[in-house]
C-alpha cells in the first residue's frame, strides 16, 4: 500500500449506530485520515487514526459505483457520509456485531460521517477518495448530482426504535444500499450489536 495523502481532521468523524436513528458514536477528533493506494490491484483504502489507533479501515467504492455509498449535500456543509465496512469498528468502539466469533475482527457495516474545516479541505479528500476523478468531484458539489442526498435515508445496517418511534414513522423512508464484502462472513456486518453500544 502506498500512501498518496493525509489530512488532519479537528472534528471527530462520527458513526451511526444499532441503538437508534439518531443516536451517533464519534470516532475521536485530531486525527489523521489517510488515503492509500494498492500497488498490486489500484483500489484506494481509506484510514482514519487516533494517537496511532485505527478507527477506521475500508476500500473506497469503485468509481462507477462511488455515488450509491458516498453522499453529500452538494457542498452546503463541508462533510461527505459514507455507507462503509468498517474493518476496525470493534477498535473504533464498537461492540462486536451480532454472532461475530471474533469481536476483535469483527467488520461493522454503518454510515460514517467525515467533517472538515473548510471546503477546499472537503474537495481535496474527496478528489483522494474518488480515486483522483475530477469530474465525479465535481458532480458531488452539484445540487442535482448523483451524490447529491435530497431526502432522509436509513443507513442500510439494522437500527432499532426509540422508545418514541411509531411504527409509521418510517413507512416511506428509504433504506440506503448496503456494501458488498468479497469475503463470506459467518455474520451480518449490517447487524445489531451484541451488546448494548453501537
Amino acid at each position: 500500500m502506498l500512501l498518496v495523502y493525509s489530512i488532519h481532521l479537528v472534528t471527530s468523524p462520527s458513526r451511526t449506530t444499532s441503538r437508534g436513528k439518531d443516536v451517533r458514536e464519534d470516532l475521536g477528533g485530531d486525527g489523521s485520515l489517510m488515503f492509500f493506494k494498492s500497488t498490486s490491484t489500484g483500489q484506494m483504502v481509506v484510514k482514519y487514526l487516533v494517537h496511532d489507533s485505527e478507527k477506521f479501515d475500508d476500500v473506497v467504492p469503485l468509481q462507477e459505483m462511488a455515488h450509491r455509498f458516498i453522499k453529500g449535500n452538494a457542498g452546503f456543509e463541508n462533510v461527505f457520509s459514507w455507507n462503509a465496512m468498517n474493518k476496525a469498528h470493534y477498535a473504533a468502539g464498537g461492540t462486536t456485531i451480532k454472532n461475530a466469533k471474533d469481536p476483535s475482527q469483527a467488520i461493522g457495516n454503518r454510515r460514517y460521517y467525515f467533517w472538515f474545516e473548510s471546503r477546499e479541505e472537503l474537495t481535496v479528500a474527496l478528489f483522494y477518495l474518488i480515486n483522483q476523478d475530477l469530474e465525479l468531484v465535481k458532480e458531488f458539489f452539484e445540487q442535482d448530482g448523483r451524490f447529491t442526498s435530497t431526502k432522509k435515508s436509513l443507513p442500510s445496517h439494522v437500527v432499532l426504535a426509540d422508545d418514541d418511534d411509531m411504527d409509521t414513522d418510517d413507512d416511506r423512508i428509504s433504506i440506503d444500499e448496503a456494501p458488498k464484502l468479497e469475503d463470506s462472513l459467518d455474520y451480518e456486518p449490517g447487524g445489531e450489536s451484541q451488546f448494548p453500544g453501537a
